[in-house]
């Protein structure tokens, strides 16, 4: 699941080795992302900090973003991650693969500072909606913010 309570720098990859993609998919942190052509790959390890590295992985279209996989990326090997850069340079296979329709997709706001977004209350645990530009003046990351409650 792809955290919309984060803010993620993006860093643009298309250019390096299909080797150098794949060890900058294993080594992506929290509040970190990738592109590779118009794949975004986004940190979307758990905002409990439970050590489940997983990749959200969003396509661009239009000035949109939508996210059509997650992937456990410590249970795949450099061939499957490999695979996986390959197949999503091809619209077809993901539509193929995923049974996604990219015209049907609902888009994510990625970054949006301004998009009401779920967080957790880092105070009583609790989940409620408020946007990361209001959340963002407690420091806080990873999708943890406080409710009008705390």
């Amino acid at each position: 699941m792809y955290y919309e309570s984060r803010i993620n720098q993006i860093k643009e990859i298309s250019n390096l080795s299909i080797q150098e993609q794949i060890e900058c998919i294993k080594s992506l942190g929290i509040g970190k992302a990738i592109k590779i052509d118009n794949i975004i790959w986004v940190n979307d390890e758990t905002p409990h900090g439970t050590g489940g590295y997983e990749a959200a992985v969003l396509i661009e279209k239009d000035s949109n973003y939508y996210q059509f996989e997650s992937i456990t990326i410590p249970w795949c090997s450099d061939e499957d991650i490999e695979e996986f850069i390959n197949d999503f340079k091809n619209e077809s296979i993901i539509n193929k693969k995923y049974y996604f329709n990219i015209d049907k997709a609902t888009p994510k706001n990625l970054n949006n500072k301004e998009s009401l977004n779920w967080f957790i209350c880092a105070c009583c645990g609790k989940g409620f909606k408020s946007t990361i530009k209001i959340q963002s003046q407690y420091d806080q990351d990873a999708g943890f913010g406080y409710c009008s409650d705390c």
